[in-house]
């Protein structure tokens, strides 16, 4: 199925890459080897999380905003190269639904997959 020129797998979910700023999405999976799914799950980054847009391209940046277990509705960005972006699948977040933790401070900011 193909919705404003991306392509969406039956389920609904779409690569993080065909994204735009600002867009709300939830994690539906990570095609990565089992140390970088490691790393991405340590830093909010796993399946049921939900996380904003800030850049697509070299490197991805998104924010996550809620989907751990802390209860100070902290957040996190993280920067994604484009390799491993290309492999995290979202699925949409419906316009109006509330997100816990939408609101606060922007927390720490760290890179992952990225050479040298």
């Amino acid at each position: 199925m193909v919705a404003q020129g991306l392509t969406i797998s039956p389920g609904g979910a779409r690569r993080l890459l065909e994204c735009r700023v600002g867009d709300i999405a939830s994690v539906s999976g990570v095609e990565a080897d089992p140390s970088e799914a490691s790393l991405l799950r340590a830093m909010g980054l796993r399946p049921g999380a939900v996380i904003r847009v800030c850049r697509v391209g070299e490197p991805s940046v998104v924010e996550v905003i809620s989907g751990h277990t802390c209860v100070c509705h902290c957040r996190c960005r993280i920067g994604l190269a484009r390799p491993l972006a290309s492999r995290v699948m979202v699925k949409e977040v419906p316009t109006g639904v509330e997100v816990a933790g939408a609101v606060g401070a922007v927390g720490a900011v760290g890179a992952v997959g990225a050479e040298g």
